[in-house]
């Protein structure tokens, strides 16, 4: 997989280049043709993917997604102004023009025309798409539905399950693995995720630091940590105490002040995750159970609750959410582009909002709970993160798979080396380590159930006990345990009797 990958990175760069020049900048000096084209030989020879041998005649194949620029629902990213399933022409811009090329790349090679169903609003993706089956309307041939939303579809009967499809192979490197083995159940794969979906590249959490503070403050060479293993909790809130300082010398701490990290309740729950706390793990027989490993967690509530909290150290959203109509977009990212905070803790899509920052900037993954964890785990959000679903009034499911599988292969090829190395290296994350960096984090993707469904409140309770300051988990654990173990079983009744 890493060398599939090298060659999109190598192909990226050709195309790139090409890409730069035509929005008028100067492109990077042209890597040496020879051993370019002596690698793509080898790569025909090998890839994973062929076309087809079909031609379905200029048939239309209809893609629903969430389009912020062709719907009522509006946001303050970045992120916001690309549909992860459209683009009506090249702009100039590289990310919208790879979104057209991947399109025109699974047209030609199937000979369809890829329409578009705009889904109404990011909280309504799972319930469009049920309405639509249930209304025995087969306009959509798949969906990219918003992690979160998939509440009412999972177990529903409204969808397909896509290891069933014949013509499509999810063993294939440009589907994440790590979702495949989270959401298949009882042998069947309703949901898939991957470079299909630009949003999850989008919703990946990391740090991102602020360089220029780091210099400031003589703090260690954090990539190094990384490499070596050693960027963990407690490195982090040493440096958060550093960074702390009264600016103005009011001897109080406002956000005019330099602060340690931007975060908010639901940083908790990631962290839970990226240290590796997980809400359900899967028994002997392949079925999720509630698995909460109470000391790990509960060490790592009294340890980050009172860090978090502490108002002289660091910014937390959800103590600002009425003095700003959105404290990540309105507060928070001032804050750090002014250089007065040392870490900004949210998802990689944050990254496009920086692109004009004056001073340097880096990310990383999210730290360890200590150095014994075997591997930094990097938690996806499920408010941008999205997964691919084929709902059960779909009427030509070989075609369908031969567009997913193209879908997937383009996109590994064209979409996601745009992302990562025009839109986020080249723009933004302005160093080779960052790149390194945002590698880790898109191979190390951690999926848990519990982090859509929610089941019994066991993961808001992580941001719950920010909020309230709270640290006694084992005994709040305990009194959800029942409940969430139920509501895990009633989900699985009704998968298993889809199966």
């Amino acid at each position: 997989m890493k060398s599939h990958r090298f060659i999109a990175l190598l192909l990226c760069a050709v195309m790139t280049a090409t890409m730069l020049a035509s929005c008028g900048d100067t492109p990077a000096a042209p890597a040496d043709t020879s051993e370019t084209a002596t690698v793509l030989t080898e790569e025909s020879e090998t890839q994973e993917y062929i076309a087809p041998d079909v031609d379905y005649e200029g048939a239309e194949f209809c893609l629903a997604a969430v389009d912020f620029n062709k719907s009522s629902e509006t946001s303050k990213w970045n992120a916001a102004n690309y549909c992860e399933v459209f683009a009506d022409t090249e702009s100039g811009d590289p990310l919208n023009d790879s979104i057209y090329r991947r399109n025109l790349a699974v047209s030609n090679d199937l000979n369809i025309k890829i329409t578009q169903y705009v889904l109404p609003g990011r909280s309504q993706t799972g319930s469009e798409i049920q309405k639509l089956v249930l209304a025995d309307d087969d306009t959509v041939d798949y969906a990219m539905v918003i992690a979160f939303t998939l509440q009412p579809l999972l177990g529903s009967g409204c969808l397909i399950d896509l290891g069933g499809i014949p013509t499509l192979d999810l063993s294939r490197s440009w589907w994440d693995k790590n979702a495949l083995e989270e959401f298949t159940m009882f042998g069947k794969t309703h949901v898939i995720t991957g470079d299909i979906s630009l949003y999850t590249a989008y919703s990946a959490i990391c740090y991102f630091f602020n360089k220029q503070l780091f210099d400031t403050l003589r703090l260690d060479d954090p990539y190094q940590l990384v490499y070596d293993g050693k960027w963990t909790i407690d490195r982090a809130i040493e440096m958060c105490k550093i960074a702390a300082r009264d600016l103005d010398g009011d001897s109080a701490m406002t956000v005019a002040d330099s602060f340690g990290m931007l975060c908010e309740p639901d940083s908790m729950r990631y962290t839970a995750l990226a240290c590796g706390v997980r809400f359900t793990e899967k028994d002997s027989t392949g079925i999720p159970a509630l698995a909460v490993d109470v000391e790990r967690a509960a060490a790592l509530i009294e340890k980050m609750v009172p860090f978090m909290a502490n108002k002289d150290l660091n910014i937390l959203a959800s103590n600002f959410t009425s003095k700003y109509d959105n404290p990540f977009s309105d507060m928070m990212l001032p804050m750090f582009i002014e250089n007065r905070a040392l870490f900004y803790n949210n998802q990689i899509m944050i990254s496009l909002n920086l692109r004009a920052m004056d001073a340097d900037f880096g990310v990383l993954p999210p730290p360890k709970l200590n150095e014994a964890q075997d591997s930094y785990l990097c938690p996806v959000n499920t408010w941008w993160s999205t997964f691919a679903v084929v709902p059960k009034t779909n009427t030509d499911l070989e075609m369908t798979g031969h567009v997913l599988e193209a879908m997937g292969y383009h996109s590994q090829q064209i979409l996601t080396p745009a992302f990562i190395d025009t839109t986020v290296r080249h723009k933004a994350l302005r160093d080779e380590d960052s790149s390194n960096m945002l590698n880790l984090i898109f191979e190390n993707r951690v999926y848990d159930i519990a982090n859509i469904y929610d089941f019994g409140g066991v993961q808001s309770l992580f941001s719950q006990m920010v909020t309230s300051g709270a640290t006694n988990f084992a005994s709040r654990y305990a009194a959800l345990q029942k409940k969430a173990q139920s509501e895990i079983d009633k989900l699985m009744q009704k998968l298993e009797q889809e199966s």
